[in-house]
């Protein structure tokens, strides 16, 4: 008997409202093709002084779409834990 495979991808965001939408597009055509049970893409707003937040609220909401927005720039590293 198998484990079923799910997969989590974490991607912190910061002065990337211009490039965020297209990723998040490539991820999912990427992901919806595995064979895989489920997948959640966790975008993390790390501070980010652009209208990042805004551009993935107004464009992205979808169900396999997790947002944090961190108070403040904790760094890449951080952002990812």
């Amino acid at each position: 008997m198998s484990n079923p495979i799910t997969v989590s991808v974490v991607v912190p965001m910061y002065s990337s409202e211009n490039t965020i939408v297209e990723l998040v597009r490539r991820v999912n055509s990427v992901l919806s093709g595995l064979e895989i049970d489920g997948y959640e893409i966790v975008l993390v707003n790390d501070g980010s002084p652009d209208n990042v937040l805004s551009v993935v609220r107004g464009e992205l909401m979808q169900s396999e779409l997790i947002i944090v927005d961190l108070m403040r720039n904790y760094g890449q590293f951080n952002a990812t834990m």
